[in-house]
């Protein structure tokens, strides 16, 4: 598709505000795409694959990546209270563990 055809469709996405980040869908895709570097790789199914591949014949995502890395993130967005719980569970079990450790380590001084 040329540029030219994609401008129209750039303007119209452009102003829909859709998406978890509060942000226009243009917004939030740019935002996602910002300090990409690192890779990761993904199996999905028939049904997500023709998803992103929507948004890239829609010319809103350039490539099947970036799309996934856009939806990813919005995931990630508008479930933000589960990771702040997950967070929460995490931090508490990583204190456990040093706890263990260190019981386990007086045990072993003991000991010896």
């Amino acid at each position: 598709m040329a540029d030219k055809e994609r401008e129209p469709r750039k303007k119209l996405v452009a102003k829909i505000a859709c998406c978890a980040s509060g942000d226009s869908l243009m917004e939030a895709i740019e935002n996602a795409l910002v300090d990409r570097e690192h890779v990761v790789m993904v199996r999905v199914n028939a049904q997500i694959l023709q998803q992103l591949d929507m948004l890239v014949d829609a010319s809103i995502c350039r490539s099947r990546s970036s799309a996934a890395t856009f939806m990813i993130r919005e995931g990630i967005k508008a479930n933000a209270a589960l990771f702040d719980k997950v967070a929460g569970a995490t931090t508490q079990i990583a204190e456990l563990r040093a706890s263990l450790r260190d019981a386990v380590g007086e045990i072993d001084e003991d000991s010896a």
